[in-house]
């Protein structure tokens, strides 16, 4: 969902809604009711709108959901935080094409690096020490905040140097 609010393209909600329960969009979820699904459906497309909104009005005050909330254990929020870069990926997937100038522009590239390294999409992941999982992770609300600067902003990546 954050991937859709920052990234290049404006997508209908059924394009990434769908995908939030299937990446080949084939299987739905089951609700109790078509009430509880309406009631759901609106919860989610109000959650990508603060998002959107918090990102283009505050975006210094942006956290990935994984950090509002608390955990019973360490080993939970992993499981978290990977699950999140995860469903990154998944957003960016949607719009590959689209999302290609990113990845095409060095400098631009490096912004999603923690959050591909903690998705494990890649073997790199079993090497990091803890420390260096934790700096990735702290790394990814800046991370955001970069990429749709990247994509709505000025096109300074880093506002903060000069």
């Amino acid at each position: 969902m954050t991937a859709a609010a920052v990234g290049p393209q404006v997508f209908e909600v059924d394009d990434w809604y769908a995908s939030m329960w299937d990446q080949g969009k084939k299987l739905a979820p089951e609700f109790s009711s078509p009430e509880e699904a309406q009631s759901i459906g609106e919860l989610i497309v109000r959650h990508n709108n603060s998002i959107t909104a918090l990102l283009e009005e505050e975006p210094e005050e942006y956290l990935p959901l994984f950090d509002r909330v608390g955990y019973e254990s360490d080993e939970v929020r992993k499981l978290a935080v990977e699950e999140w870069a995860m469903g990154f990926i998944i957003g960016m997937e949607l719009a590959y094409d689209a999302w290609r100038p990113l990845f095409d522009d060095e400098e631009a590239a490096v912004l999603s690096m923690s959050i591909f390294m903690l998705s494990k999409v890649s073997d790199d992941f079993d090497h990091l020490t803890d420390k260096e999982i934790a700096e990735l992770t702290e790394s990814v609300a800046e991370s955001v905040i970069c990429i749709h600067s990247f994509w709505h902003g000025d096109g300074d990546l880093y506002e903060d140097e000069e």
